[in-house]
């Protein structure tokens, strides 16, 4: 190797030397932003979970999956990157916790108006069977059968309810809200299937016995 070579050599190494200690100092002053950064995404995203995994589940998902190339990006050295996905699952943390609240009002003003609703149909169908079952003779149309069938649809309603008002008891509100609604459209399909009372008071008397 020639005198001129080996000094090329010798240069291109001193270069590269110089090049990766001037880097390092760099990396250094980048890392400590973004490890402050995802700290400060962590703690964001820690009371987002506490409602969005009820009421926004799938926004959760995305802002877990963000926070979690963050930390991707920062354990492969891409601290600036690190740091942006950082600072923009922050922002995230707080649209999920605004959207998880807005839900959670809409389910629970829309249990409160079920809670207030719902039993009372029950109890109106419920008077209502009850008083056809207490009949000696059965309105036209109305058969032994069909009177079964409504205490069957009655039975149906309250295990409805009675699983929409455990769900509410134990705080999971959304499926309280569709067991509840569930419910409701059982009480009024059988109100519909019932007789009414003008119906049965306008039956002419049966004839008397002699």
């Amino acid at each position: 190797m020639t005198d001129t070579r080996r000094l090329s050599v010798a240069n291109s190494k001193c270069l590269f030397a110089l090049l990766a200690l001037m880097a390092a100092p760099a990396a250094t002053c980048s890392k400590a932003p973004a490890e402050a950064a995802l700290k400060a995404a962590d703690q964001a995203v820690a009371p987002a979970r506490t409602e969005g995994e009820k009421f926004a589940p799938e926004r959760l998902k995305a802002l877990m999956d963000a926070a979690k190339s963050a930390h991707e990006r920062f354990a492969r050295g891409d601290y600036a990157a690190a740091k942006a996905s950082a600072d923009a699952v922050v922002a995230d943390a707080q649209d999920v916790e605004k959207a998880a609240a807005a839900k959670k009002e809409r389910v629970t003003k829309a249990w409160g108006d079920l809670h207030a609703q719902v039993p009372a149909m029950g109890d109106t169908v419920r008077a209502r069977v009850d008083e056809l079952a207490a009949m000696k003779k059965l309105p036209k149309g109305f058969d032994l059968a069909r009177l079964e069938d409504a205490k069957a649809r009655l039975a149906a309603f309250d295990q409805a309810w009675g699983d929409a008002a455990a769900a509410a008891q134990s705080g999971d509100v959304i499926p309280a809200v569709e067991r509840g609604r569930a419910a409701r459209a059982k009480a009024l399909e059988l109100a519909l299937g019932l007789p009414s009372p003008a119906a049965v008071a306008s039956e002419p008397p049966p004839p008397a016995t002699k």
